[in-house]
């Protein structure tokens, strides 16, 4: 039975109901330029699915980290994902003593759904 009154069947759609956050990151080119939004679907302190968006709002992709919904521990933690701050802590822990971190930006490698945190490094 779907625990979604009105969704679709589908396996994974019981955890969709338990989805409680919903985050949007701006995500910027290295140039820091507005490049599209990242959503992202946590339930509880697992990040279950995150949505790619448009600066305008239009649906780019949806990516699923929850293959099962009794399996939720598998999906990575959303701090992880989510957090500047825990990304400038690991940026600075692999650092020299003469790096400084700056603000992290959530941006992407080469393609725009190839996600991932940069942060600016200067030193002496």
């Amino acid at each position: 039975m779907n625990a979604c009154p009105g969704a679709p069947s589908a396996r994974w759609v019981r955890a969709d109901c338990r989805a409680r956050r919903f985050g949007a990151l701006r995500v910027r080119t290295l140039a820091s330029v507005p490049h599209h939004w990242f959503v992202a679907v946590v339930v509880g302190e697992r990040l279950m699915a995150h949505v790619r968006f448009t600066l305008e709002r239009e649906p780019m992709a949806v990516s699923f980290f929850l293959q099962h919904p009794d399996r939720l521990e598998a999906s990575p933690l959303a701090a992880d994902w989510l957090e500047p701050e825990l990304m400038r802590s690991r940026a600075a822990s692999v650092a020299s003593a003469d790096e400084t971190i700056g603000e992290p930006i959530l941006s992407f490698d080469g393609a725009p759904d190839r996600v991932a945190w940069a942060a600016p490094c200067s030193g002496d």
